[in-house]
């Protein structure tokens, strides 16, 4: 009885810290890559054509307690790109879920491309919302593109979050 008491009161006290694991805050970097499942692009006037994007991102973290941790994500950007196909300004959202099925959103904006700093593209995002454990997510971050496919692209993220 006492043997299974203490068995019952050990699964309590590990739920426990599961189901208040998402609250807090905390910092921590990792990859990204994506897939282009949607690419839709219309030429203007003059040179240059703005592209608007539908891709699935997945995102790892260094640290197994950060949101993004093993996440994927349907992201839409839309881009605005020179005679010459690089782009000049970027911005769009993504909508990510975890493996429980709780669900946070980032806005994510180009701010550097093809420079010695930045030689693909480089930028900044923040979540916007979140739900079931994500209830009230805030927290921003850089990101960096490394590689370039045909169909996707990978690199790497830095930021912090807060849960209330």
């Amino acid at each position: 009885m006492v043997k299974r008491a203490v068995v019952i009161a050990s699964i309590l006290v590990l739920g426990a810290s599961f189901a208040v694991s998402a609250a807090g805050s905390g910092a921590s970097k990792g990859t990204w890559s994506n897939h282009n499942t949607m690419v839709n692009t219309v030429e203007l006037p003059g040179g240059g054509s703005i592209m608007v994007q539908h891709t699935k991102q997945f995102h790892h973290a260094e640290d197994p307690g950060h949101p993004l941790d093993s996440t994927a994500a349907d992201c839409v950007g839309v881009f605005r790109l020179d005679a010459s196909g690089i782009p000049t300004a970027a911005s769009g959202s993504c909508f990510v879920s975890d493996a429980k099925g709780d669900r946070m959103s980032f806005w994510w904006r180009q701010e550097e491309a093809g420079t010695e700093g930045c030689p693909i593209a480089c930028g900044s995002w923040g979540f916007f919302a979140g739900d079931g454990i994500y209830t009230g997510i805030t927290g921003e971050g850089r990101w960096v593109q490394s590689t370039l496919f045909a169909d996707g692209a990978s690199g790497t993220w830095e930021g912090a979050f807060s849960i209330p």
